[in-house]
């Protein structure tokens, strides 16, 4: 699904991402991996941080944080076919990677995680500053990654590729970090309120079928609970459950 107009939170500015997703060994595609969001732009310089990504990566499947020159991966596998949330803080600033996020599995801090540039032996770690690139996509990536040559244009008309095959629930964004207490009313419910979420600007909340109106398939809407009117659209092969 597209949030039609809407590019993410960019630059090097702090954010928070979170949802809630299920999946096993046998619903992402061939590969173990899915792409859960993106946004910004994939640029022609695989080192220069200019995307913003999260993928279940590998088999069992893992959370990857990348942005186009540095990943961070979660330790924790979760593919037992239930629902399990995510939340993801980025602290932002000048010298802040993608490698510096703070991961949440069900609200327990993930600081295990491995956190490497996209090649492993160059240093230092590739710095955030997503671009104002194409619409943010949930469930996907676009199918061309890069840009058109010359022009900076995103390949997102190109379609669509490396689709979760999974349920995702509750995807919000927040343009700051969250707060423990925060954490835990996200993680306390998979229908929580996250309009009582305090202490960041809630950019998104898709509450994926909970809202009355809510259709799937092509061109079905979900709507957007932040007070922005930032609506979804989904694509063909995409299923609410309400």
């Amino acid at each position: 699904m597209v949030v039609n107009g809407y590019k993410g939170v960019t630059g090097d500015d702090p954010r928070a991402i979170s949802f809630w997703y299920n999946s096993n060994s046998t619903a992402p595609n061939s590969k173990g991996n899915g792409t859960i969001c993106y946004w910004g732009d994939g640029g022609s310089d695989p080192l220069e941080g200019t995307q913003w990504r999260i993928d279940t990566v590998g088999s069992p499947s893992r959370i990857q944080i990348s942005s186009r020159g540095t990943f961070k991966n979660s330790s924790v596998i979760i593919e037992d076919g239930e629902w399990h949330n995510v939340t993801i803080n980025f602290p932002g600033g000048a010298d802040a990677n993608s490698a510096d996020c703070d991961i949440y599995i069900d609200g327990v801090l993930d600081d295990e995680g491995a956190r490497f540039p996209t090649t492993f032996n160059v240093e230092p770690f590739t710095t955030v500053s997503t671009t104002v690139g194409v619409d943010l996509i949930i469930g996907a990536r676009p199918e061309g990654s890069e840009t058109t040559v010359g022009t900076g244009i995103p390949l997102a008309a190109s379609g669509f590729a490396n689709f979760f095959e999974g349920g995702i629930d509750n995807f919000a964004i927040w343009s700051g970090t969250l707060g423990s207490g925060s954490i835990s009313t996200i993680t306390g419910s998979l229908d929580a309120d996250l309009s009582t979420v305090q202490g960041s600007e809630l950019e998104l909340w898709l509450r994926m079928g909970d809202v009355g109106g809510d259709t799937a398939g092509a061109a079905g809407t979900i709507q957007d609970s932040s007070g922005f009117g930032r609506d979804a659209t989904t694509t063909a092969g995409t299923t609410i459950s309400g």
